[in-house]
């Protein structure tokens, strides 16, 4: 059975020339791009020109391919071809050397259920050595089946599968898998041409069922066998086998025989050198035209495509700079062949693009483009320039869908010679080109004849395609650009005398003169891009280190063209002077001044850190404007720390390409407010004594003065009071015991003084003995203030024997939902009294009180009822967005008219940027001088975000009752953080000073134990292990002064361990869990290490020696702020104390400008 299926397919191999799908047998042969290579669509050569222009010799001068439909007798022509596209581009391949697909052979291309179909591939020249083969089909549902492997013989393998009445469809071959070498592989077939189908149960377009069973009479036709690449036809009487044989034979040859030609060279030097010319001219010659049609079928008419064609590829072509299109023809006319390319050369053309569409009635499924080029007789170097040019505009045509015939020569066939005596092209244009001294071409860009690529051709989109395909792959071919060389200077630093040069559209590369203007050229220096844009980077080192302008010019690939110039300048002296001074000597505001000896330009931004807190804490960040050339300002509010000491303030300046650079430092000291305070007009009866606050000094005045009481030793009874200015300059605050729940015993009373700025510090602390007092109380508001009202309970004795009274209270909004049961006592009169205080119920509107008596049987009785009215707080202003700073975030929220008759207990200001209110923060505002409140915002507390913060204000009165009052929102921008990988910006001798400027002495006895012996030593191996890693080595130097407090130790981990950063040291550990190296270089490339396993996802140049390495979430913390767990926006972080990172950002601050 195998050899008689051996024959079938030697017989389908007859058919191949006349179709995919004919006969009943489906044959697709995957080594000639779609199987239909060797179609020729051209005249006879005897067949003279339509206008009888005369060529000399009998050549074929005046036929084009497709002026006329090729009879079947004339398709097999004597034509060579190189340089065909492999399909091998198409080959999922997982490892080994894949072969080629021969062909492949469908056995019955309709079945009717049940019956079993056959498959046969042939691939490779049978010594390859495969297992596991698989021919994959799918069905038009999207459904696949695997056939497996019946039958091999060498270079053929069988597959078959067994169809039934469920398996109806029809079905598409889509891959064969197999392994080969123990590597699994897989060539896709449909990729690379092959279009096999069968119908189970089901007809499907392009069937034609002609002959009974599938089977082709071999009797009835010539038979032959196509050699695949070659197109050479072997006739043969009786042995198919052999001709299977030898066609396999030839296959194996042509595939093992495919390096590329050797002339490759010279067209690359003629591709350079119309590169290099300012203007690349282009001629595009639409085929036929006028009285000559070309071909027709399908509907249409070549002359009209070609043209179509020709203005869609002329339009796309003129996006390119340094391009002139021409064309031969812009409308319906005819144009003699010789008259063509007669044009072209008299426009200096560099080459001449023939567009044709291909046709051939004989056989519809021929389909695909192809290329035909110069021979390499009489001008090697225009064959080599056409074979380029034709692999170029093939390759992007391919990428449309198009099957790929092919980039072909055709030589003459009546022995047509050129003037050296060589043989002469076949195609007059290609000729008549090649002895004008550049390259022609014929660019066959599909079939009409074709089903599926007419289908396309109808759609005026694909025609444009095609043009712009062709455009691209001329543009490719002369290495065209759409856009004009450019210059540009970006990331330039002054300060460290550095810039890039960023160049773009200079087409295969540029080289670049730069030079200074001080002293001639003498510090000229040349730089080279590669490819049509890039950057060079320029260090004034590489320049004498001169100073002021420098000019740049940009030369092409080869510096024959200059394509255009420009020029930058480095500032003379990037030094500056920062002033620190209180605008009004009221220590309410201080302006920092920062003057540039000559500004860099590139500084695009000046900034200034404040702080007051020694672990910055409080840190700001303000950013200055530029009054005049050099000089810039800012002020800084002390009411934005309220903090009194001494105040450190850096500047840094961002450059245009966002890098910072410190600048300077200063200092100023704010003073703190004192004053004395004493208890006066204790009133036993009352329960009440004054706190009086008196010698009251601050330079900026005082906002307030708390004094917060209590009794209980928790707290639980404080209340803070707010004193009140008195006549004679001291302020008194009015204790009542009923505030703090009627508790006799110790009160204590401190006082806080606020300043104008914003300060508030704690001055000194009274108490008195307070006991309890007659009270006699009564159903009222005693102070106005709707804080207490007083319950009163009379002649409850008619009752008889009253053991208590209790009052429920209870605010009518909410329904009893806050009652309270106050419980009365009765005073010497036989009242009975409570007191309901509105901080229990914390809600406005009208309130109940239902007094009950318990009898001595313990009944209850209702005795009546009474009733008041508690306001809600609100305000009369609206909210106030004030003193935004637009570079830093920060900004304050002014809550002014308050309307509360109990007072204030508190403003509180929850602001959120996250739609989910994921980094909600509570702000409490402080109440200001002139009675408003005001909260500050800081962008820190939410994650640095930008974009829109809502803000809600909630109102707590005197009483407690807490009321929403207003909302309003700002728009932030966020901030720059300090990233610790990067390049060091200290020296080893600014490390040695910012350590010595600490006073204490270097411990060099204990370090010198470990190759340390002196400071510089010391510093020097920090800078040296920080540059291995990639880490900046003053984040890890002052890192370890404060972990090791300057190098003193006295926590866990000891000096002789030569831990620098406490790595190990975890709380609850004893100090022998601590991490210990052998010598300090260890001790430090452990901490670097372990910074970088925070900041970095990158390898570790070094050998790990932190042991804690792995035990850290990579690249969770990159800004030094980030160290601190309380900073990190993930949580994650190297230490968990508050501002930890911020506090190393200070130090590093400091050490900068050593």
């Amino acid at each position: 059975m195998f050899k008689g299926f051996q024959k079938k397919i030697a017989c389908m191999l007859i058919v191949i020339l006349f179709g995919t799908i004919i006969s009943g047998n489906n044959v697709s042969l995957a080594s000639e791009i779609s199987g239909y290579e060797d179609i020729q669509t051209t005249d006879s050569e005897e067949q003279t020109n339509i206008d009888s222009q005369t060529q000399e010799g009998n050549e074929e001068d005046e036929i084009l391919p497709e002026e006329s439909t090729l009879p079947a007798e004339d398709l097999n022509q004597d034509v060579s071809e190189e340089n065909v596209e492999s399909e091998e581009s198409n080959i999922t391949n997982t490892g080994g050397k894949q072969c080629f697909i021969n062909y492949l052979s469908v056995e019955s291309p309709y079945l009717k259920t049940p019956e079993e179909q056959q498959i046969a591939i042939s691939y490779g020249d049978g010594s390859q050595e495969t297992t596991e083969e698989k021919l994959v089909f799918q069905k038009t549902d999207g459904s696949l089946i695997e056939m497996s492997l019946s039958k091999r013989d060498g270079q053929l393998y069988v597959f078959s599968y067994g169809f039934s009445d469920v398996d109806t469809g029809v079905y598409q071959a889509k891959s064969f898998i197999y392994t080969q070498n123990g590597i699994k592989q897989e060539i896709d077939l449909e990729s690379i041409g092959i279009d096999a189908k069968f119908g189970v149960n089901e007809i499907y377009p392009g069937y034609n069922d002609n002959t009974e069973e599938g089977e082709i009479d071999a009797s009835a036709i010539d038979i032959s066998v196509v050699n695949v690449d070659s197109n050479e036809v072997q006739t043969i009487d009786s042995n198919i086998e052999e001709a299977i044989s030898a066609t396999e034979e030839t296959i194996a040859d042509v595939a093992n025989n495919s390096e590329p030609t050797s002339d490759n060279q010279a067209a690359l030097t003629y591709q350079s050198r119309a590169t290099a010319r300012k203007n690349v001219v282009v001629v595009l010659d639409p085929g036929h035209g006028g009285s000559e049609n070309g071909a027709i079928a399908n509907g249409l008419v070549e002359k009209e495509l070609t043209l179509k064609i020709a203005k869609y590829c002329k339009q796309e072509l003129e996006q390119y700079s340094g391009v002139t299109v021409y064309m031969t023809r812009d409308n319906d006319t005819y144009v003699g062949l010789s008259e063509r390319v007669d044009k072209a050369k008299k426009w200096g053309a560099d080459v001449f693009v023939s567009i044709h569409l291909n046709s051939v009635d004989e056989i519809p499924g021929a389909n695909g483009a192809e290329v035909w080029y110069p021979n390499s007789n009489y001008n090697s170097s225009v064959h080599n320039q056409g074979q380029q040019l034709s692999t170029s505009i093939l390759n992007e045509l391919t990428k449309l869908g198009l099957a790929n015939r092919g980039i072909k020569i055709r030589n003459s066939e009546n022995n047509a010679t050129y003037p050296d005596g060589s043989l002469a092209d076949y195609y007059s244009v290609i000729k008549d080109s090649k002895k004008a001294g550049f390259p022609g071409i014929i660019v066959e860009h599909a079939f009409l004849t074709n089903p599926s690529d007419s289908a396309k051709l109808k759609q005026d989109s694909f025609l444009q395609q095609l043009g712009i395909a062709d455009a691209t792959g001329i543009a490719n071919y002369f290495g065209l650009t759409t856009s004009e060389p450019t210059v540009n200077i970006i990331d330039k630093d002054d300060f460290e005398g550095t810039c890039k040069i960023k160049v773009a559209g200079v087409g295969k590369g540029a080289n670049i003169a730069v030079w200074s203007a001080a002293d001639g050229q003498d510090d000229l220096k040349w730089y080279t891009i590669s490819g049509g844009s890039g950057t060079a980077e320029i260090d004034i080192s590489n320049h004498k280190n001169s100073r002021g302008v420098y000019y740049v010019h940009v030369y092409n690939y080869n510096s024959s063209e200059l394509l255009c110039t420009t020029n930058f300048r480095i500032s003379n002296n990037t030094e500056v002077n920062l002033l620190a001074e209180s605008v009004d000597g009221k220590e309410m505001q201080y302006k920092l001044t920062l003057s540039f000896e000559d500004m860099p330009d590139e500084v695009t931004k000046v900034q200034f850190p404040v702080w007051c807190a020694s672990d910055q804490s409080d840190i700001k960040w303000y950013d200055a404007k530029k009054v005049t050339d050099g000089i810039w300002e800012t002020n800084v509010n002390i009411t934005d720390y309220k903090k009194a000491g001494v105040y450190k303030a850096h500047a840094y300046a961002t450059l245009s390409n966002g890098d910072m650079k410190f600048l300077g430092a200063a200092d100023f000291v704010v003073t703190e407010p004192t004053a004395k305070s004493e208890v006066r007009d204790y009133k036993v009866n009352e329960g009440t004594f004054d706190v009086v606050v008196s010698d009251v000094s601050s330079p900026s005045g005082v906002s307030r003065v708390q004094v917060p009481v209590w009794c209980a030793s928790d707290q639980s009874d404080i209340k803070w009071y707010d004193a009140e200015k008195q006549g004679d300059g001291t302020y008194k605050a009015t204790v009542s015991m009923s505030h703090h729940r009627y508790a006799t015993g110790k009160y204590i009373a401190d006082t806080y003084v606020t300043a104008g700025n914003g300060i508030q510090q704690g001055t000194g602390r009274v108490t008195q003995e307070v006991k309890l007092p007659d009270m006699e109380i009564s159903a009222q508001d005693k102070d106005g203030k709707e804080t207490v009202y007083s319950l009163r309970a009379t002649n409850v004795s008619l009752l008889g024997v009253v053991r208590n009274v209790q009052f429920a209270t209870w605010s009518v909004k909410g329904g009893q939902d806050d009652i309270e049961w106050y419980g009365g006592t009765r005073d010497s009169s036989g009242a009975w009294n409570a007191t309901a205080r509105i901080s229990n119920h914390k809600t406005a509107g009208t309130y109940q009180a239902h007094a009950y008596a318990t009898l001595a049987d313990g009944s209850m009785r209702f005795l009546g009822a009474a009733s008041f009215v508690v306001t809600e707080p609100a305000i009369t202003e609206p909210l106030k967005i004030v003193e935004y700073d637009e570079k830093t975030g920060d900004f304050k929220v002014l809550v002014s008219g308050i309307k509360s008759p109990s007072g204030v207990g508190a403003v509180l200001v929850p602001v959120w940027s996250k739609s989910d209110q994921s980094d909600i923060k509570w702000y409490e505002a402080i109440k200001q001088s002139d009675g408003a409140y005001m909260a500050k915002v800081d962008p820190k507390y939410h994650n640095y975000n930008s974009g829109t913060y809502k803000i809600h204000v909630y109102v707590t009165s005197g009483n407690g009752i807490q009321s929403f009052v207003g909302s309003t929102s700002c728009q932030v921008s966020s901030t720059e953080l300090y990233t610790i990988m990067g390049n060091t910006t200290v020296t080893v001798n600014q490390m040695v000073k910012y350590y010595q400027s600490s006073g204490i002495a270097y411990p060099s006895t204990a370090l010198g134990k470990g190759g340390a012996p002196t400071l510089e030593a010391f510093c020097q191996l920090y800078y040296e292990e920080a540059e291995m890693e990639g880490v900046k080595a003053e984040v890890a130097f002052a890192q370890a002064m404060k972990e090791t407090g300057w190098l003193q130790y006295g926590g866990m981990v000891k000096i002789e361990q030569f831990n620098f950063a406490g790595i190990g040291a975890l709380d609850g550990n004893a100090s022998g869990n601590c991490a210990s190296f052998s010598d300090v270089r260890t001790g430090i490339r452990a901490q670097i290490q372990h910074l970088k396993a925070y900041a970095s996802t990158e390898n570790l140049k070094n050998v790990c020696v932190d042991p804690r390495f792995n035990l850290v979430k990579r690249g969770v913390a990159p800004y030094v702020e980030w160290l601190g767990q309380k900073e990190n926006p993930t949580g994650n972080g190297w230490a968990t104390a508050a501002d930890y990172g911020l506090n190393i950002v200070n130090m590093i601050g400091k050490m900068k400008i050593m």
